[in-house]
């Protein structure tokens, strides 16, 4: 269960790192980076918050089964597949599901800045 929840994530922090990142952040350093910032965010929440987030991903990779009839593991070849079903619980009219990529969106932003942020500490 535990691999497929980190497939899950990586699928979904690399789809919306390519949304709100530039080509410079979408490099494999970069998404690792931002991949390890959400993992660690995730594991710093209380339990219930994390529990909550843990089901509806898996809900979110059951969705994408039903759908696509494969699981989102990591695959060159289905980015597409990632990206409309990202984009359909983007759009849901169910609050949690929207809710769950608006999460993934904000830590990678979140990475995304901080990262930033000591890039330009180190630089001055």
């Amino acid at each position: 269960m535990a691999g497929t929840l980190t497939g899950t994530i990586s699928v979904i922090v690399k789809e919306v790192l390519a949304i709100y990142g530039t080509p410079e952040s979408c490099s494999d350093d970069r998404f690792h980076r931002v991949l390890n910032f959400v993992l660690e965010q995730m594991q710093r929440m209380p339990w219930l918050p994390r529990l909550a987030i843990k089901i509806l991903t898996l809900c979110f990779t059951v969705s994408s089964f039903l759908h696509n009839g494969f699981a989102f593991l990591a695959g060159g070849s289905a980015a597409d597949a990632y990206r409309k079903r990202i984009q359909a619980w983007s759009c849901s009219s169910l609050r949690p599901c929207r809710d769950l990529v608006k999460f993934y969106a904000a830590m990678v932003v979140l990475s995304l800045y901080s990262d930033s942020n000591a890039l330009d500490r180190e630089g001055l």
